[in-house]
């Protein structure tokens, strides 16, 4: 009877043996991530794919590491906008909620200017507030709002953004227009105040601390992050939010409808929205969380930075007496930017 069995027995064992091996040789999943800068920390991908067996390539706008376009990816990382522009183009896919575990974490109000402006195809996760960052010791006039911007006080001082529409929202907001208009009489009003503005301007599309330090400029508009990181080189320097009211540039996270894998997608989503995973890329990209749970997770250097959480903004999602997420959308004109020093 034993006898008989051994042929069995050897049979079984050959065929476990042969499932363990495909299974060892078998490639592993791999996700590509495309992410419109560097905002998640490495270490929280590595730790994915160690908890996970998933693989990450991990794709960033202004990195060479390939030509990745956003609607082919698996899992995208990018502003408020262009999620908006994919979602009227049917590019991303509804969020399905059941499928990311912690949805408390996050304010009310971030998950409700998200839905309102992606139709519900995003998950928020960082947010930077938009200033005005200026030197003090260069300029004895106090700058408060946005028409410091545009005062001939600071003629030759001023750095402007060369993106045509975070300079078009600092035009409307200085002529106490609604800074998400697309009204042709508002469009062109902020166009002629920026054109009267570049022959004095300097327009800067990257960094702005070379352009600080070497004094090219007193006075730029900037988000808090960038402030932040300046300040701390440059502790002369100040950072006002203006008290007519200002904007949230806001990160999310969305999965394109093209994504051959969807569910792993949301595997690894789930995984970044844990406040863990949020804390540790807050902290990495210098931005701002949308999330109390990981506020609550980081040290008092940034839970205690009123330029990343003014006004307690962390749980309300609110700034006073005006801040919201920008709609801009209007089109770019054909002769901008101006003329001006690049």
């Amino acid at each position: 009877m034993k006898q008989k069995l051994l042929p069995l027995l050897a049979v079984c064992l050959l065929l476990c043996l042969g499932g363990v091996f495909y299974l060892l040789s078998r490639p592993k999943p791999t996700l590509t991530v495309y992410s419109q800068g560097d905002y998640i920390d490495p270490r929280v991908l590595r730790s994915f794919t160690r908890s996970t067996g998933i693989e990450v390539e991990y794709c960033q706008l202004d990195s060479n590491s390939g030509e990745i376009r956003p609607a082919d990816c698996d899992l995208l990382l990018a502003d408020i906008e262009l999620l908006a522009c994919m979602e009227r183009q049917s590019q991303l896919v509804p969020i399905d909620r059941v499928q990311v575990s912690d949805w408390a974490q996050f304010s009310p109000a971030y998950l409700e200017q998200t839905a309102d402006l992606t139709g519900g195809c995003a998950v928020p996760c960082l947010w930077a507030t938009m200033g005005l960052l200026f030197d003090p010791t260069h300029t004895d006039t106090r700058v408060t709002g946005w028409d410091a911007l545009f005062d001939r006080e600071f003629s030759g001082q001023v750095a402007m953004t060369a993106r045509y529409r975070d300079a078009f929202t600092l035009a409307l907001a200085a002529e106490n227009r609604p800074i998400d208009s697309v009204r042709p009489e508002d469009v062109l009003a902020a166009h002629a105040l920026l054109s009267e503005q570049a022959p004095a301007g300097y327009y800067f599309e990257s960094e702005l601390a070379p352009i600080f330090r070497s004094n090219t400029a007193v006075l730029a508009p900037c988000c808090a992050r960038e402030a932040v990181a300046l300040m701390e080189e440059m502790p002369e320097l100040t950072f006002v939010i203006p008290p007519e009211g200002s904007w949230r540039t806001m990160l999310a996270y969305a999965i394109p409808a093209r994504s051959r894998q969807q569910q792993d997608a949301y595997t690894l989503l789930d995984y970044l929205c844990q406040p863990s995973s949020l804390a540790k890329n807050a902290v990495y990209s210098g931005w701002s969380t949308p999330s109390a749970a990981a506020y609550a997770l980081m040290d008092s250097r940034w839970q205690g930075n009123p330029l990343l959480y003014p006004c307690g903004s962390h749980m309300s999602g609110d700034l006073l007496p005006e801040t919201r997420i920008r709609g801009f959308q209007a089109a770019c004109p054909l002769n901008w930017p101006p003329k001006a020093n690049r």
